[in-house]
């Protein structure tokens, strides 16, 4: 009375009302939450990486007949991992990632090989986690994984923190102008590399430009492939011929002939996948605009020793172009 709120008890009915269903909806979205909380315990098939024991990883490295043990790694007694065409599933890499991640394993690995193991988007996912712990990483070959664009996308971060690589392999993979953006900025920041893969990647003039941009200053590099393609048969495991891809039908000739001896044991032709040699949208169409390009940062390479041209179709104009540079830098060899 008097101005203030009426005290009548039917005036607070609604008011107590509307706090009780407040109160419900906040109770109930906290028990939604608590439930879905456990149920992505309970029903979770994915372990931490840092739960996967070390059983398990010495299992993983013996399937894929890998040399060494955790232990071994550890102790520096063995600094390679080879895993190159062991085909490995989002799950193998998961495990590898636990071995990577391994606080003295990534102190001492000097060698990380991965060539052909087709661990795609989701494999990257995976070994990206590891990168970072990689201090001492010098060698990294990611070539023939079915990366693309978006597999780049994922890598490109973490390869910032490697250093100390040397030898950076990413052959094949079909990641196109849109993954040489994503890459551009990391091999920036690899102030070590030497030797820089990136044939059969799908890259044109623009992917070529925006290439050239970025490996500009690089002055410890030594090697550069941007090939259209190519292919090796191995003989178990080990290359013994290699042909780049204009001979491809005289390869699957020798291939065929090979397989066809009495005493042929296993052997493997590389690249047998979507991204693969006989897949002609992963060649690099580099043109006149693209070599050009790449020769114009020539200047800023002064260690550069080799630069691989060969089939990224240049006309006579390009040709000239890459005679030229010849002159002017004696000590490099170009490929064409």
């Amino acid at each position: 009375r008097g101005g203030c709120a009426s005290s009548r008890p039917e005036d607070f009915v609604p008011r107590m009302a509307k706090q009780i269903n407040l109160t419900t909806i906040a109770i109930g979205g906290v028990a939604v939450l608590g439930v879905g909380y456990l149920a992505s315990k309970l029903f979770s098939t994915e372990e931490s990486v840092k739960d996967i024991t070390e059983e398990v990883q010495n299992r993983f490295l013996k399937k894929h007949e890998v040399e060494g043990s955790v232990a071994a790694f550890e102790s520096g007694e063995i600094a390679r991992i080879n895993l190159s065409r062991r085909h490995l599933k989002p799950e193998d890499c998961r495990i590898l990632t636990s071995i990577l991640t391994r606080p003295k394993v990534g102190q001492r690995l000097a060698i990380l090989d991965l060539s052909g193991a087709e661990i795609g988007v989701k494999g990257t996912m995976k070994l990206v986690e590891a990168l970072p712990d990689l201090v001492a990483l010098k060698e990294f070959r990611l070539c023939d994984n079915q990366l693309g664009a978006d597999g780049i996308k994922t890598l490109a971060a973490s390869l910032k923190g490697l250093e100390h690589v040397r030898t950076l392999s990413l052959s094949r993979n079909g990641i196109g102008k849109d993954g040489v953006k994503e890459l551009g900025p990391s091999l920036r920041s690899l102030k070590n590399l030497d030797t820089l893969g990136l044939g059969g990647n799908k890259i044109c003039a623009e992917g070529a430009k925006e290439l050239s941009f970025y490996i500009k200053g690089l002055d410890k590099l030594k090697m550069i492939n941007l090939r259209l393609q190519s292919f090796m048969i191995f003989l178990t495991g080990k290359p013994i011929c290699f042909f780049p891809v204009e001979c491809e039908a005289y390869c699957i000739f020798t291939l065929h002939t090979l397989l066809s001896l009495p005493f042929c044991p296993c052997y493997y032709l590389s690249n047998v996948s979507p991204m693969g040699p006989l897949a002609r949208d992963s060649y690099n169409i580099l043109g006149d605009e693209g070599v050009k390009c790449i020769l114009m940062v020539l200047s800023s390479l002064p260690n550069l020793t080799t630069l691989n041209l060969t089939g990224v179709s240049v006309s006579a104009k390009g040709q000239e172009l890459i005679d030229s540079s010849r002159i002017a830098f004696p000590r490099l060899s170009i490929y064409t």
